[in-house]
């Protein structure tokens, strides 16, 4: 429950703030490629607010994780791109990129076990 609070709190705020600054998200996310534009802003604002929130109350978990984990990898490679950051970037971009690239580790490993995919013993002894 707590490690589901926490992960949700990157994303449910992150989703608002898209939200409410929508056109310079819109121009964000345009600048990362012409192949990216309001669609994909609005797609990422639902993601993050709407996933969030079934992430929040334990909704389908292991499709919430997957997609969620998705969208994170999807913003580390279109958004964090260290590899071709300017030198005064690149430490932020990289340490942007292995957040979002953690995160989803974190989010596919919280769907494995919220499914039942790795069973255990919850109770000592």
């Amino acid at each position: 429950m707590v490690g589901r609070i926490l992960i949700a709190y990157f994303f449910i705020p992150s989703g608002i703030n898209r939200m409410m600054e929508f056109a310079g998200v819109n121009d964000h996310v345009s600048s990362a490629g012409p192949h990216l534009s309001s669609p994909s802003a609005l797609l990422a604002t639902v993601i993050e607010v709407g996933f969030g929130c079934a992430l929040l109350f334990g909704v389908r978990p292991r499709l919430t994780g997957t997609v969620l984990a998705i969208f994170s990898l999807c913003a580390a490679f279109f958004f964090h791109r260290f590899w071709a950051a300017s030198e005064t970037q690149y430490v932020m971009e990289k340490l942007a990129f292995d957040q979002d690239v953690a995160i989803a580790g974190g989010l596919l490993l919280f769907s494995s076990i919220e499914a039942g995919f790795l069973k255990g013993n919850p109770r000592p002894g």
